[in-house]
């Protein structure tokens, strides 16, 4: 397994369907991983600070960041 080391993690938060997690940071990244290989699937940027919040819609389509 590959292991990322990211300036600290600050939040986490599971796809409704339980395969992806998202997790923010103090790099200003938003990533998405798989469950099942552990693996990043996608990497958002954009934050101008860190990443304090992260919230999917109950159907999974939308994923809400939040920073300072």
């Amino acid at each position: 397994m590959r292991v990322y080391s990211y300036k600290r993690l600050q939040c986490a938060a599971f796809h409704p369907n339980n395969n992806y997690i998202a997790t923010g940071s103090q790099d200003k990244t938003v990533r998405m991983w798989s469950v099942n290989d552990a693996k990043s699937v996608r990497l958002l940027q954009g934050h101008r600070s860190c990443v304090f919040a992260l919230a999917f819609s109950p159907d999974g389509k939308r994923l809400a960041s939040a920073g300072k």
